[in-house]
């Protein structure tokens, strides 16, 4: 299993973004993001680096619920439909470690997923999920949903 950050993107894909959305303040955030799709990994990283957030990289299931055993993190953005082990399956694994070994710390679990999957939504939050974030998503609402989830962590940030 081979699980490592994307630290490099190319230039071509960021452009140069020296605007008022950028803010490099917040690399402290400490984010995990499952997906099997390398595109949609590029694309979801490539939002978080706006702020200067350096996601960790699950390619399934399983790999996302081994990561946060091991460590912990402030908030999860999860695909819902992955090889090895599901989103739905992540998540309730998720919630079972943490009742077990981590009671009273309950990281916000975002269902990142495209527009394609029709899971009803009582199955998503029953599954562990707090909130639901479409992709493709823009800046805007990766921003929005940051701010609802990690008020503490975010505290002055102003995420665009």
């Amino acid at each position: 299993m081979q699980i490592s950050p994307l630290r490099s993107l190319p230039s071509a894909f960021l452009g140069n973004w020296t605007g008022p959305d950028v803010h490099p303040d917040c690399p402290h955030l400490r984010v995990l993001l499952a997906d099997d799709c390398s595109v949609n990994q590029l694309l979801g990283t490539a939002l978080l680096a706006r702020w200067g957030i350096v996601p960790l990289l699950a390619s399934n299931g399983m790999e996302a619920v081994e990561l946060l055993v091991e460590g912990e993190f402030d908030i999860v953005f999860m695909d819902l439909e992955m090889p090895v082990m599901n989103g739905l399956n992540a998540a309730r694994s998720i919630r079972l470690f943490e009742r077990t070994h981590r009671p009273g710390r309950k990281v916000p679990i975002i269902a990142y997923t495209d527009t394609t999957w029709n899971s009803p939504a009582h199955l998503i939050r029953d599954s562990g999920f707090n909130a639901l974030l479409r992709k493709p998503s823009g800046s805007r609402e990766m921003g929005d949903c940051l701010l609802r989830w990690c008020p503490n962590e975010l505290a002055g940030a102003r995420l665009m």
